[in-house]
């Protein structure tokens, strides 16, 4: 532990002086020390080498940094956090040949790229050959037109059946054809609450701002995480043909009025209809009120009866 102590204070002092010639000696040392101990060393001695390296990396040399990232990128047995750090790295220079080639990286690694990745970064991953579903489908969902051009010109793609259909929805989208298909939204909405936070903002501004935006799966990630809902169930209700369902799980999870208005805006949007689906707006509203009523007459009667029950 001692020894450990020392040379963790060792690199701290380096990165910290911005000397990058020694960093960078020290680096390559321990690569080399890495490559050794591959092959044998357990996970987690090879989580101590990538911790180290992962905090030698600021400081590192331009040169050493580049051949070493070079000779990983094409390694079965690379430091995988390290990796991450150079994927999503400022310079393309880095990002590129471990964004294309890394071999270390599995699905859910390249979801994360994917999420965290800036454009460009993007545009490169979205050529890497064989790039598996879950990456491609949030790229299809999120990315901009020119990355969704590139990943629909990759042939060994791995899009996801649905995938493959926002694809078709985006670029009708695109040309003025169509809104997203349901199917498309439900991926849309999984893949938004892959990420999704509890909001700083009151509830009902987060939901009212999401709205103004247009930004549909993560208003429906926000509220299914909200209610507990999967992606699906939460789709479901807001489009399906029976319009009772949100309603009462608006009140349920105490939506007022206000913030169910907007989610029928919502449902009429999506559903392209030129009114809601359950007629005149003011017969929805009452809809919604008796549901309320109703929740609140069977809560004084439970409490009444537990009041007889208890004597309190």
């Amino acid at each position: 532990m001692s020894q450990a102590r020392h040379l963790l204070r060792d690199i701290d002092t380096m990165v910290t002086a911005r000397n990058p010639a020694e960093c960078g000696r020290l680096f390559q040392r321990l690569a080399n020390l890495y490559q050794d101990f591959s092959l044998k060393a357990d996970q987690d001695q090879l989580a101590v080498f990538d911790d180290v390296f992962v905090r030698l990396l600021p400081g590192c040399d331009h040169d050493t940094l580049l051949s070493q990232t070079l000779s990983w990128a094409r390694s079965g047995f690379a430091p995988k956090q390290t990796l991450m750090r150079l994927a999503l790295h400022s310079s393309l220079e880095f990002s590129i040949p471990v964004l294309v080639h890394a071999q270390s990286f599995d699905e859910q690694d390249l979801l994360l790229i994917a999420r965290q990745a800036n454009e460009a970064q993007q545009l490169v991953l979205a050529t890497r050959a064989r790039l598996p579903a879950l990456a491609c489908d949030y790229l299809i969902a999120f990315g901009s037109d020119a990355v969704r051009a590139v990943l629909s010109a990759n042939p060994t793609a791995r899009m996801s059946r649905t995938g493959s259909k926002l694809l078709e929805d985006a670029c009708g989208h695109e040309a003025g054809q169509s809104v997203p298909s349901v199917a498309s939204l439900v991926l849309q909405t999984r893949l938004a609450m892959v990420a999704v936070v509890a909001p700083d903002q009151p509830f009902e501004s987060t939901v009212t701002d999401l709205i103004r935006h247009q930004n549909w799966p993560e208003l429906l990630a926000v509220l299914a995480s909200k209610t507990g809902l999967s992606a699906g169930a939460m789709v479901r209700a807001l489009l399906g043909p029976d319009i009772q369902p949100l309603l009462q799980l608006a009140r349920a999870m105490d939506w007022v009025w206000p913030v169910v208005e907007t989610l029928l805006g919502v449902r009429m949007t999506l559903l392209k209809a030129e009114r809601g689906a359950a007629g005149d707006r003011a017969g929805v509203e009452q809809a919604y009120h008796a549901i309320e009523r109703q929740q609140a007459c069977m809560t004084h009667d439970f409490l009444v009866r537990r009041s007889r029950q208890t004597g309190d």
